[in-house]
């Protein structure tokens, strides 16, 4: 009986899998689902001009990365009282909303880009209560009660939501479009993904590559043709 074409020989069919391994790990780390990956979100901060003048920028950033936020962007700008106007309409004829834009307007903000997971409502607990003189009783070490006044010079404020988020950041940083904020997340998310997989894979092609066996580093087992 003559040998049998479809038995391993050694040769092209171990060749084949050995090149195969990496190409899949890749398509696995690509496809393969992100789990916690998929609540990655941003959100919107702004240092208010009370902390601005204070000199509490530099310590809320500090606080903010060390509670695992990363800094997308950031821009120091003086928010005009029309865009105050337009930024906070929810509000608009409320007893405080002429104090909010006149104090919104008074100096220099610092807005800020946070990427982590769950970011909007991280950083909406991180913040504390509205009223910082009320937060340094329940809340001491939230952004407003060591960083702020009262209720309207409370140091910073959050996205309420991840559409709001969306819609802050695109107001303040305009080169940030719906499509870049999502797409970029994205790409984080299957990017990170696949680069581990990459890495497994490489690791498997220099182990499994013929060369390898020229110079003595590993041993391939051997197959012989079926009768």
């Amino acid at each position: 009986m003559g040998p049998c074409s479809m038995c391993w020989d050694g040769s092209s069919q171990i060749g084949l899998l050995h090149r195969l391994i990496p190409v899949l790990a890749i398509l696995c780390g690509v496809l393969a689902p992100s789990g916690a990956s998929a609540t990655l979100q941003r959100t919107l901060a702004l240092v208010k001009p009370d902390a601005v003048l204070s000199g509490h920028a530099a310590n809320i950033k500090v606080d903010i990365e060390a509670a695992g936020f990363r800094i997308i962007s950031e821009r120091e700008l003086r928010l005009s009282p029309e865009f105050v106007k337009r930024f906070y309409a929810e509000h608009a004829g409320r007893h405080f909303f002429e104090g909010l834009v006149d104090f919104m307007s008074s100096g220099q903000t610092l807005a800020l880009v946070l990427e982590r997971h769950d970011a909007v409502a991280a950083w909406r607990a991180m913040m504390g209560p509205t009223d910082s003189a009320a937060a340094r009783g329940t809340f001491p070490d939230s952004m407003r009660a060591k960083y702020g006044t009262d209720g309207r010079r409370n140091a910073v404020h959050g996205s309420e939501s991840v559409d709001r988020a969306r819609e802050e950041i695109r107001m303040v940083f305009e080169e940030f479009t719906e499509e870049s904020i999502n797409g970029q997340i994205t790409n984080v998310l299957v990017g990170t993904s696949a680069l581990a997989a990459a890495i497994y894979g490489l690791r498997i092609m220099m182990l499994s590559w013929p060369v390898w066996d020229k110079v003595g580093l590993k041993q391939r087992p051997s197959y012989t043709k079926v009768a």
